[in-house]
C-alpha cells in the first residue's frame, strides 16, 4: 500500500466481491485507499458505528437506510455492492412449509429493517398467524439461534445455509428469488459526513469499477479460487461470485421494490422519500470516461 493511500474505513458482515477483487488488482492501492475492513455483528452495530464516526461507511442491506433515516440518522446509498443477497429461509426439521410457521419464532437482524423486509412480506401474503419476531443479529449470530433452539427459523446465506442443511434444518426456500428484484447490499455513509468523504469515495468506488469489468472476463472457476484465497469456504465463494455486481447504479426496480414493500407493511415512514437517499452522483464521478486511475494522477 502507498504511504499516500487514504485510510477508508468499512464495516461488513462479509467482505464483498468487489473489494477483494479490487485488492488483488492492486486497484485500491493505484487508487491511493487504505480499505480497513472490520465486521460487524449486526446492522444495529452498523448504525452505532456510523453514528459515533467509529467507522466511514458500511455495506448492508440498502432498506436500512429508510429506517434509519426516519431514526435520525441521514444515510444514503452510494452505490450497489451485490446484484442481489442469496438468502435461503431455513427452519427446524419439523417444519415443512412456510405455513408451517404459524406460532414460530422467526430470526431477524432487526425487525424494521433490512432483509426481514422480505420475510415479513412472505408471511403477510401466506397469512402465517402469530409469528415472533426475534432480533437475533448478523448471519452468524442466525445461525447460533437457529442452533441453540432459540429461533424456529431465519434467514441464512450461505455457507451457512448449506451448514444448517447438513445439519438436519429444512430449507424452505431461497426468499430472495420470489422478490428478483429486490437489490442486494449497498455501499452506505452517513449523509453530513459525504463532503469530506467524497473524494475518498470517488477513488474507492473507481477501484470497485475496475474490479467489475475485471469481474466480467473472469470466468466462475478463477473467480471462486479467488474468493477462497481470501477466505471464503466453497459455496460462499460460488453463491457470493454469482451475486457479484455488474454495476454499481442501483436499479430503478430495485429501488421502487423497496418502496413498494414498505408501503404494503404500511412502514414507509411519513416525511421519508425513499428516491432522497440514493446519491447518484459519486458513481457517476467515478465511471465517467476519462477519470483518473491512480492517486498518482490526482491533482
Amino acid at each position: 500500500m502507498s504511504s499516500t493511500a487514504e485510510p477508508f474505513r468499512l464495516s461488513v458482515f462479509v467482505p464483498p466481491v468487489v473489494a477483494v477483487v479490487a485488492d488483488h488488482l492492486g486497484a485500491l492501492a493505484d487508487a491511493g485507499v487504505d480499505l480497513i475492513v472490520s465486521r460487524t455483528n449486526s446492522s444495529a452495530q452498523q448504525l452505532t458505528e456510523l453514528r459515533a464516526g467509529v467507522v466511514d461507511a458500511v455495506v448492508t442491506a440498502m432498506d436500512n437506510v429508510i429506517e434509519w433515516t426516519s431514526s435520525g440518522c441521514r444515510t444514503v446509498v452510494v452505490a450497489q455492492l451485490e446484484a442481489t443477497t442469496a438468502l435461503s429461509l431455513v427452519a427446524r426439521p419439523s417444519i415443512d412449509d412456510v405455513g408451517a410457521l404459524a406460532g414460530a419464532a422467526i430470526g431477524v437482524d432487526a425487525f424494521a429493517n433490512g432483509f426481514s423486509m422480505l420475510v415479513r412480506h412472505l408471511i403477510r401474503a401466506r397469512s402465517v398467524p402469530d409469528v415472533r419476531w426475534v432480533e437475533a443479529g448478523g448471519v452468524r449470530e442466525r445461525f447460533a439461534a437457529l442452533e441453540g433452539g432459540s429461533v424456529d427459523a431465519t434467514l441464512l446465506g450461505s455457507p451457512f445455509s448449506e451448514a444448517a442443511r447438513a445439519a438436519g434444518f429444512r430449507d424452505l426456500g431461497r426468499v430472495d428469488s420470489l422478490f428478483a428484484d429486490f437489490p442486494g447490499q449497498g455501499l452506505v455513509v452517513a449523509a453530513e459526513r459525504m463532503p469530506k468523504l467524497a473524494p475518498v469515495l470517488t477513488r474507492l468506488l473507481r477501484a470497485f469499477d475496475r474490479a467489475i469489468a475485471w469481474s466480467a472476463d473472469a470466468g466462475p472457476e478463477v473467480g471462486c479460487d479467488l474468493l477462497m484465497d481470501a477466505g471464503y469456504p466453497g459455496a460462499a465463494a460460488r453463491s457470493a461470485w454469482d451475486c457479484r455486481p455488474r454495476t454499481l447504479v442501483p436499479t430503478a426496480a430495485g429501488r421502487e421494490r423497496i418502496a413498494r414493500m414498505r408501503r404494503d407493511l404500511g412502514l414507509l415512514p411519513a416525511g421519508v422519500d425513499p428516491e432522497e437517499l440514493w446519491a447518484p452522483g459519486l458513481v457517476a464521478a467515478a465511471t465517467r470516461p476519462g477519470a483518473p486511475e491512480s492517486v498518482g494522477d490526482r491533482s
